[in-house]
């Protein structure tokens, strides 16, 4: 992972960070948003085989960077979605 890629992640955390204050229905439907595109794409993609173009954009757009590594790439992938799920988890008990 470059400067870049831990730049771009950490400009992410905090768009989140402000959403999430400003307008928690916005930040829930984008998380909501985010997972419903993360299981799309797991259930696409076999890290075994090259990416499509279209895959590649979308995995960089979630700052999802190895892509060679077929363990590397599921990792990411694993990592995100459950990441997002606690983040909804989170929201939901707010709510109550």
């Amino acid at each position: 992972m470059d400067i870049r890629d831990n730049a771009s992640q950490q400009i992410n955390r905090l768009l989140d960070n402000f959403l999430l204050k400003e307008d928690p229905k916005a930040y829930r439907e984008l998380l909501e948003s985010r997972l419903e595109e993360l299981k799309v794409l797991c259930d696409e993609i076999n890290p075994y085989i090259p990416l499509s173009q279209e895959h590649k954009e979308k995995l960089s757009a979630l700052n999802i960077v190895s892509l060679d590594d077929p363990f590397a790439l599921t990792n990411q992938l694993l990592v995100l979605t459950e990441d997002t799920l606690e983040e909804l988890e989170k929201i939901k008990q707010q709510d109550k």
